[in-house]
């Protein structure tokens, strides 16, 4: 369990003040809380209920998508003369995901009064450079830029993140979106709703490639984004000075990005693994943990691939640790399983994971190991 913590990418993140961390770790507490009691056959009591609620709103306050991860938590919590059948368990849990998504919102809004900033636009803004850029016509609306639709090709639009929109040259793709909307010349929904209908191939193009940066699958180039030792300004003083320990940690993260184990892809195929091979595990506690495991890790990496405008690694910090985790628990729930396990879903499920390693390490692979 410890050895999830300790890979170097998970501990260099963890020295690090920022959304993606405390998420990681607020989930990890609670689930260590439930996974206390539950275990050992027990409900959770009603001392620790508050200990939960306050780590599970915290989480879901950092990102829009944290729900995903913390969902799965929730249902796990349920006690156990609260049993269904799966059907209404999953009707049960997308109701619940529904709710949470709206409800983090309205909180954090009530909650923080956070600043408008614009970012909201960043998936619109996007997708529509992504979707210019694969149909090879515009579809941002009139932002009185000549040729928009060749620059954005030749110098915009980046699958690797939405960034570029933000600096340089094509910051004023941006700025321009920004005021045609703050102005009501155009409805950013209802813009992308027609480009996505109108060119859904180019969309789906544009998505896969995003995805394919996102989960470092097969990238042609490198990424040293392992880990944060630079200190962003901030009003409070906090900064730091990188030492030699902090070094060799970016380091090991380095050569763990150029294995499977360092690539989002992998560990969400893990978490798929664990998922197939679950219902030849012996039913109790330590089967119900680690599905909840699994399915949050998948849940929550998975929801980058819709919502994701960036591809930095610590938006899979959690679905790193979830599923190291579940692939403890599965482990030596697997050692004790009497008898052994079926040999046909055991290929089964270790089919994502060395697919997406072979494939990725395989030597037609143009991957990020390259």
């Amino acid at each position: 369990m410890l050895l999830g913590g300790l890979l170097p990418i998970p501990l260099g993140y963890l020295g690090v003040i920022m959304k993606d961390t405390t998420l990681a770790v607020a989930l990890l507490a609670a689930f260590g809380v439930a996974a206390r009691f539950r275990l050992a056959g027990r409900s959770v009591p009603i001392w620790a209920w508050p200990a939960l609620a306050a780590l599970l709103a915290f989480a879901m306050l950092l990102r829009f998508n944290a729900p995903f991860a913390a969902v799965p938590l929730i249902l796990y919590l349920l006690p156990d003369t609260w049993r269904m059948a799966p059907a209404r368990r999953l009707a049960l849990g997308a109701v619940l995901l529904a709710a949470s998504l709206v409800l983090s919102q309205v909180a954090s809004r009530a909650l923080f009064r956070p600043e408008a900033s614009d970012v909201r636009l960043s998936p619109i803004v996007y997708d529509l450079g992504g979707i210019s850029r694969y149909s090879g016509r515009d579809h941002f609306p009139d932002l009185g830029i000549p040729d928009l639709a060749e620059m954005n090709r030749q110098r915009c639009y980046q699958p690797i993140w939405w960034d570029t929109y933000l600096w340089g040259e094509c910051r004023l793709v941006f700025e321009r979106f920004r005021e045609v909307v703050r102005e009501g010349e155009a409805q950013p929904l209802l813009l992308w709703t027609r480009a996505v209908t109108a060119e859904p191939l180019a969309y789906l193009r544009h998505r896969a490639a995003h995805a394919n940066a996102n989960l470092r699958f097969l990238l042609p180039y490198a990424r040293e984004d392992v880990t944060f030792i630079e200190t962003s300004d901030n009003p409070h003083g906090i900064s730091f000075q990188p030492n030699a320990l902090t070094l060799a940690i970016r380091e090991a993260g380095l050569v763990q990005a150029m294995t499977p184990a360092g690539w989002p892809a992998a560990w969400l195929a893990v978490a798929l693994g664990w998922l197939i091979l679950a219902p030849a595990l012996r039913p109790g506690p330590a089967r119900a943990l680690l599905l909840a495991l699994a399915l949050s890790a998948l849940a929550y990496g998975s929801s980058y691939l819709v919502f994701s405008v960036a591809s930095d690694l610590r938006y899979h910090l959690w679905t790193m640790f979830a599923a190291a985790m579940t692939s403890a628990i599965g482990l030596a729930e697997a050692a004790r399983q009497a008898g052994g396990l079926p040999r046909l879903r055991l290929a089964a499920a270790a089919s994502p994971a060395t697919g997406v390693a072979a494939t990725g390490l395989g030597p037609s692979s143009s991957g990020w190991n390259r």
